[in-house]
């Protein structure tokens, strides 16, 4: 501004120079519009590498052509990229974003609502976990939202986001839907809706209170832990806490988390679920999370594990037997008949046995066991009996069994010996009848190993009750001592206090209960039935919620906070409205308004006219009009790509004649290419061209300068392994005067891009936009200027500005004219611009018009190099 002298001195005033630099705009910035995985659908997203193509679209798709396209556009040297998703939804397979919903409780109200931020069955990999481990959990809680990919058959987390501190207060600054759905800061994963009046429930499992925790009782502390929910299960493991020798009561539950935590990782160390378990201290208790898993899952635990001592003493798979159990033989008598006899019935069977007359209750035992065994050795109810001696301070009695269950036993005098039978208290008035349990063989007595020694029993309808060892027993006969002595304290029913039990030839334990009609059933007991009771984690006493709210699950799974949800789907490849899109709503093609610039429009699905999802013929002509419309209005430049049932010379000719798609701003290649397809094991599969030459463009653009044309040797079609079609010279001599570029291929250089003409130049159009590098100069030259020029508008319009004007738009076609974008020797030959009172006459000034024009001289491409060779005559003397 000017200065105002005041005071005697220097002063220093600033004059602008009238430089205003004008920067050329980038020439290659490629847009695609097609079907993808995921990422926002109708937005332009912007690339510059298939790593971000993969982290924002889900990489390639067998469904969608523009995902190879972009693949071969960066293969080919393009560097950035607009990406806009688009699908249609059908009633099978409709467009719909993966969604869940929060209940406060179990069986509660609402919560929240949890939507994937776009469409796509993507979304069904997305989980949601809720904690209160916050500075105020009563009112406050965490959300941490997780997306999960599937690689070789496992779960891998790909990425992951933590919101702290969330409301469901909407006057707070942290209301969990001002922060979530925030555009800038919030989640880029989901949405959240719905929010009630209670806090979503928290994950996992959690115990109940244990703010005046004593600590465990035993000395190997067990936990059944079970992942899964219905019919999906991660399984069941014992995890068995490590406490190095502490004393159990004096644990606090900080030592115990870890151990916990270590236990169940290491319980299933080769299923993610377990070995990523996550034990964490509440205030007042616990908090047990599974790691991933592969469904929805709730993690329960009950009492550890079974007690070895029913196995141990071999009562774990021992058949019941109906049998029968003589009077009181405390006084053996003498037996009046020598040899004896007695009549047995077994299961209707009936022998006559005879014997030497014992003395003792034990040779009593023997010879019956004998001698009914001999009887029917055929029979296994016979030749199997056991018959067992049990004695005790106040009775002696025998104890017979049949070899076979559900086998009536009973005895009777014969014709020559009436006194046998009641001597041997075998009659009726004194025989009663048994449910009897024979263990396996314990002939080797190995001492049993649990801490507390215990098995529960059922007898008839009463039980089960545990029998408790207070001791361990020390032999087979202090066995059978101990275990009748548990067994008749285990409950005061005269079913248990009346139990006995015996040894059958120095190497069984028989268990006899009276009364046939109970039947005796031996469980284990669990090997640990405190500690979990003592973590409060059992039923009834933990809260076992699901660990974590899985998106995309339809049903409600019950007993838990998840509430019914929706399924996300991609929909289908779009149809032709879908690809066109809405201006108003900027939709499909449109989305690209929201892009600054872009200069090469690919759209590879209007190519497939045939097959699955395919576009109808005129479908896909209305798309390819607009778009070529749409690229005229941005000065850009569209690829036309040759439609899947093209296959040769005169179908390419015919269908370019029927689709009137001429434009200067467009440019069609021919043949297909062929690309290996990594999704199907490699094989070669059929391509249009245009993300291959998009790439190229940019490819030409960086190494040579947009005034050189993408084609000829150096125009190598990087990742084509074949072309659909192989065109002789003939061939491209009658498609190349149709403006139809042909890919060929050369043995030395392989396949290359072999014609730089545009759609508009065909030899009968006779365009000045003939050739693609001149059409394409000018478009960078008109966005250029028109970015680099707008400082104009509003400048007093005199020969000051018009001076500036030349000034800069001279120097910016100057530095194009010195890398040989121009045809010409001199400035003077390659460019001029012109901004004056003849350009700008009294009357375009009186409206506000400023006039600049702006020449240049093309540089074409050498299409036809034609070398003319004659022989030399021999030189004639003159």
């Amino acid at each position: 501004m000017p200065i105002s002298p005041t005071y005697p001195g220097v002063y220093i005033e600033e004059i602008p120079s009238g430089v205003r630099t004008i920067m050329g705009v980038s020439t290659s910035v490629a847009a695609f519009i097609d079907y993808f995985k995921n990422g926002p659908m109708n937005k332009a997203v912007q690339i510059f590498n298939m790593g971000d193509f993969e982290r924002e679209f889900g990489g390639l798709d067998s469904s969608s052509e523009a995902s190879y396209a972009i693949q071969q556009f960066f293969l080919n040297g393009g560097s950035e990229a607009w990406v806009v998703r688009t699908a249609t939804g059908t009633v099978s397979k409709p467009l719909a974003k993966a969604k869940v919903t929060i209940l406060s409780l179990i069986g509660g109200a609402t919560a929240l609502s949890v939507e994937a931020i776009n469409e796509g069955d993507w979304g069904n990999n997305l989980q949601v976990k809720i904690d209160y481990n916050t500075a105020d959990p009563a009112s406050l809680f965490n959300m941490k939202v997780s997306e999960y990919t599937t690689v070789r058959g496992t779960l891998r987390l790909s990425r992951y986001e933590v919101f702290s501190n969330l409301s469901i207060n909407q006057t707070s600054p942290r209301f969990v839907q001002t922060v979530i759905n925030d555009e800038d800061s919030g989640s880029k994963l989901i949405r959240v809706s719905d929010i009630g009046t209670s806090l979503p429930l928290q994950n996992g499992t959690v115990s109940g209170d244990l703010s005046t925790f004593a600590g465990l009782t035993k000395t190997k502390p067990g936990i059944t832990v079970t992942i899964g929910t219905g019919t999906s299960t991660e399984g069941t493991a014992e995890a068995i806490l490590d406490i190095k020798g502490a004393n159990p009561s004096t644990l606090t539950l900080d030592n115990i988390v870890p151990m916990l935590e270590k236990a169940i990782r290491s319980s299933k160390p080769d299923n993610p679920a377990f070995a990523s378990a996550i034990v964490e201290r509440l205030p007042a208790g616990i908090r047990v999370l599974a790691g991933p898993t592969s469904a929805s899952s709730v993690i329960t635990f009950s009492p550890s594990g079974a007690n070895p001592t029913l196995k141990e003493l071999k009562l774990d798979s021992s058949p019941q037997i109906e049998g029968v159990i003589s009077g009181d033989l405390s006084t053996f008598p003498t037996l009046t008949s020598d040899p004896s006899s007695l009549n047995i019935t077994i299961g209707g069977e009936n022998h006559e046995i005879t014997f030497a007359a014992p003395t003792t209750l034990s040779e009593a035992r023997i010879a019956l066991e004998t001698s009914i065994r001999a009887a029917a050795s055929s029979n296994a109810a016979f030749s199997g009996v056991r018959v067992s001696e049990y004695s005790n301070a106040s009775e002696n009695r025998l104890i017979i069994l049949p070899g076979l269950s559900n086998q009536d036993i009973s005895f009777t005098s014969t014709l020559s010996d009436t006194t046998t039978l009641n001597e041997l208290k075998l009659g009726t008035a004194d025989i009663g009848s048994v449910n009897g349990v024979v263990s396996g063989d314990l002939s080797t007595w190995a001492s049993l190993t649990a801490d507390t020694a215990s098995l529960d029993l059922k007898i008839g309808n009463e039980g089960p009750h545990t029998a408790t060892f207070t001791s361990k027993p020390s032999s087979l006969t202090d066995a059978r001592a101990k275990l009748e002595t548990v067994i008749k304290a285990a409950h005061s029913s005269t079913a248990f206090t009346s139990a006995r039990v015996a040894i059958h030839d120095s190497s069984r334990l028989v268990v006899a209960i009276e009364n046939g009609s109970n039947a005796v059933v031996f469980t284990a007991t669990p090997l640990d039935s405190a500690t979990v009771s003592e973590l409060k984690l059992g039923t009834g006493q933990a809260t076992a919620n699901i660990q974590e709210y899985k998106l995309g699950s339809t049903a409600a799974i019950l007993n838990t906070a998840q509430g019914a949800g929706v399924k996300g789907s991609n929909g289908v490849p779009p149809v032709g409205n879908a690809l066109i899109g809405n201006l108003a709503d900027k939709t499909g093609l449109y989305a690209l308004e929201d892009v600054d610039l872009f200069n090469i429009l690919c759209i590879p699905r209007t190519s497939i006219v045939t097959g699955n999802n395919s576009l109808t013929a005129t479908e896909a002509n209305m798309v390819m009009s607009v778009a070529i419309k749409y690229c005229e209005n941005r000065r850009a430049f569209f690829i036309v790509d040759t439609p899947n049932n093209i296959s040769d010379v005169q179908k390419v000719k015919e269908w370019l004649g029927k689709t009137n798609i001429r434009h200067k701003n467009a440019a069609l290649y021919f043949p297909r290419i062929k690309v290996a397809d990594t999704l199907n094991e490699f094989r070669l599969r059929s391509f249009g061209a245009s993300g291959t030459v998009a790439g190229l463009y940019s490819r030409t653009d960086s190494n040579r300068g947009i005034w050189k044309a993408p084609a000829g040797t150096e125009a190598a079609l990087v990742n084509v392994q074949g072309l659909d079609y192989t065109l002789t010279d003939d061939q491209n001599g009658t498609l190349n005067p149709l403006a139809i570029n042909c890919l060929r291929n050369f043995r030395v250089y392989g396949n290359v891009c072999w014609g730089g003409r545009t759609l508009d130049g065909a030899d009968q159009m006779a365009s000045e936009w003939k050739y693609i590098p001149v059409r394409r100069l000018a478009l960078y030259l008109e966005e250029s200027l028109y970015r680099g020029t707008k400082w104009v508008v509003f400048e007093p319009n005199d020969e000051p500005l018009w001076s500036q004007i030349r000034l800069n738009i001279g120097a910016f076609m100057h530095s194009l004219f010195r890398q040989g974008a121009f045809q010409g020797q001199t400035p003077k030959d390659a460019y001029f611009v012109k901004c004056d009172k003849e350009t700008t006459t009294q009357d375009d000034r009186n409206r506000g018009i400023v006039n600049i024009m702006v020449g240049f001289a093309p540089l074409k491409p050498a299409e036809f190099v034609i070398i003319k060779i004659q022989q030399m005559a021999g030189q004639i003397q003159t």
